[in-house]
């Protein structure tokens, strides 16, 4: 009875060992974002365009590479919903007129965190523009080999009646805060 008792124990050792070490190394996890602190928009009158950009942080949960193929954002205020904006570029810095890198895929390894200001576009804008109040944000992502799109977060761009002069006009982007306990 000994023996069998023996055995059991080794290979109950033995799975979890392997388990162990499968999560350790293996493991596919999540792709996690939170909202963003900050951004910069502008929803463009003259050149008919729509463009947002937002510092984001994304972290992998698991212990296995996930890589990042493309991301979309789509906006919803007031009940109007603009056309979906397509990844554009990664950028520098929030508010600057630059140029940046061309949207590509980007690896997110297992743990580890990835920061991005990323830009999104969509022109023309079929007449979208902010108005005062929470404008709802969804930011969906493609990864691996999956064609289909995922929800990775969603939140609320604060555009306040003082935002309204910049976002919705013929100027530069400007940053704008987004913290929700922020007086304004």
């Amino acid at each position: 009875m000994s023996d069998i008792v023996n055995t059991a124990v080794a290979l109950t050792a033995l799975l979890w060992a392997i388990g162990q070490f499968w999560w350790m190394h293996w493991h596919k996890g999540e792709i996690t974002l939170g909202a963003p602190r900050s951004y910069a928009a502008i929803a463009h009158q003259k050149d008919d365009f729509l463009l947002v950009r937002l510092p984001l942080v994304f972290y992998n949960a698991g212990a296995a590479a996930i890589v990042v193929q493309n991301l979309r954002l789509g906006l919803e205020q007031n009940g109007r919903k603009s056309p979906l904006l397509h990844f554009n570029q990664t950028v520098s810095k929030l508010d600057v007129e630059q140029e940046g890198d061309w949207a590509t895929q980007f690896p997110v390894r297992g743990r580890e965190a990835v920061p991005l200001i990323c830009e999104f576009l969509r022109k023309p804008r079929e007449s979208f523009v902010f108005t005062a109040g929470d404008c709802d944000a969804v930011l969906e992502g493609k990864f691996d080999q999956d064609g289909s799109w995922r929800v990775l977060v969603k939140f609320k761009l604060y555009t306040p009646g003082s935002y309204l002069s910049t976002l919705n006009s013929n100027r530069t982007l400007i940053a704008y805060d987004n913290d929700p306990d922020r007086e304004r």
